[in-house]
């Protein structure tokens, strides 16, 4: 198969793969060159499965990013939440279906409570389907240890994984709310759309300023958003768009998107379980409107 076929079959997959990994568009974005760069000075004629190798060559360079890059986010001014991202994560026909729920962005952050291996081990498993003889070979463990790191990241998951398909027309119904406070300057109305436990998350990553520490009760959150209404933060453009396959919003000033908003709706007790805001310019330069 041609490197070109395979770059246009693979890539749109191979992207999804490394973008869960890392939570990071720049950083998926460079290992996929990377791995096709790779391919580019291999023989193709060797390689018996390529789809295996593809994804072989994508989870270890993941692996190795998070390994090398965990004392750095040990270091990270407040809560570190993913970059997100605009486009869809596509579906390359030779891979399995791809469920909804599992590109949310609640997903992405649930996932950073794994650890690099146990990431691995389950977005293998629970997102492409591979087999446990498969994901074995994939990162050089055995299929007991496979079973035994799935097993432990599933303890470390809620049993119900964010689905984005149960949240989309109430996250419509959010982002119009929201918008709506933000014009009239009274954030009250929006209170009763949170949950009594609901939690806010900021990430300025210690170039803006930021919540140093998720916020939880939505009475400490509506006294937040009020709080930096005022000094004018919230001030400037929003705009509706599709955040990781649901409705969010993206503010901008002076032609400059400065913040994202990714609300987590609790369709079983219909509410807002959690606000997602990025505010760290680095993890905002990819997108665009």
């Amino acid at each position: 198969m041609e490197l070109e076929q395979l770059y246009h079959d693979y890539k749109s997959s191979l992207f999804g793969l490394a973008y869960r990994m890392l939570g990071s568009v720049t950083e998926a974005e460079d290992i996929i060159h990377d791995v096709f760069l790779n391919l580019h000075q291999s023989d193709l004629e060797k390689i018996n499965h390529v789809k295996t190798y593809l994804v072989k060559m994508v989870t270890n360079r993941c692996i190795n990013v998070l390994n090398s890059a965990r004392h750095q986010k040990e270091q990270y001014i407040g809560p570190w939440l993913p970059e997100p991202l605009m486009k869809d994560l596509g579906k390359a026909p030779d891979f399995v279906a791809e469920e909804k729920e599992m590109i949310s962005y609640a997903f992405l952050v649930l996932l950073q409570y794994l650890s690099p291996v146990e990431r691995a081990v389950f977005i293998l498993r629970e997102v492409l389907s591979f087999e446990y003889d498969e994901i074995s070979k994939i990162i050089h463990k055995t299929e007991v240890n496979c079973r035994k790191i799935y097993s432990r990241a599933r303890k470390k998951l809620p049993e119900k994984q964010p689905s984005v398909s149960s949240q989309e027309s109430g996250n419509k119904q959010l982002a119009d709310a929201f918008i709506h406070c933000l014009q009239t300057g009274n954030f009250k109305p929006f209170l009763h759309l949170m949950l009594e436990d609901a939690r806010i998350t900021t990430d300025g990553g210690g170039k803006v300023r930021a919540a140093i520490k998720p916020i939880e009760g939505r009475y400490n959150i509506l006294a937040l958003l009020e709080g930096i209404y005022r000094k004018g933060e919230l001030r400037g453009e929003l705009s509706t768009v599709q955040l990781n396959g649901e409705i969010g919003l993206l503010l901008t000033k002076r032609n400059k998107i400065v913040l994202s908003i990714c609300f987590e709706f609790d369709p079983i007790h219909s509410g807002i379980k959690n606000i997602y805001m990025v505010a760290n310019p680095e993890k905002l330069k990819h997108l665009s409107l």
